[in-house]
């Protein structure tokens, strides 16, 4: 059940969100607080989540379909200072992990990766 409160703060989040995307109807807005938020994988706060944003993946979803390698090269193309860090909390998430237990042989294969990246 929806209290007045909740009905409230509804409102004032799609008309903030109307301002910034104009058009956007209310299923629409419906649908957008419905899916699951970048910050619940692990490893990913806001700075990264803004980062992935910025870098044209907005959902759990998309950050799955893209994969954390390409995904890193998005977010390289809008921030070259991405570091290994960047890379293997991305791999972690997509698995569904904190990065510090990926695996020894994947954090050398993302190791290798950014080097090549970086040269």
């Amino acid at each position: 059940m929806y209290s007045a409160d909740n009905f409230y703060t509804f409102v004032i989040k799609f008309n903030v969100y109307q301002k910034l995307i104009p058009g956007l109807s209310v299923l629409t807005f419906i649908h957008m607080e419905a899916t699951p938020k970048l910050e619940s994988l692990p490893n990913i706060g806001h700075t990264l989540a803004d980062l992935l944003r910025e870098a044209g993946i907005i959902s759990p979803d998309d950050l799955y379909k893209t994969g954390a390698i390409q995904a890193f090269l998005r977010i390289k193309a809008v921030d070259s200072d991405a570091c290994l860090s960047k890379l293997c909390a991305l791999e972690g998430a997509v698995e569904g992990i904190r990065w510090h237990n990926l695996s020894s042989e994947k954090k050398a294969e993302l190791k290798h990766f950014f080097k090549l990246v970086n040269k």
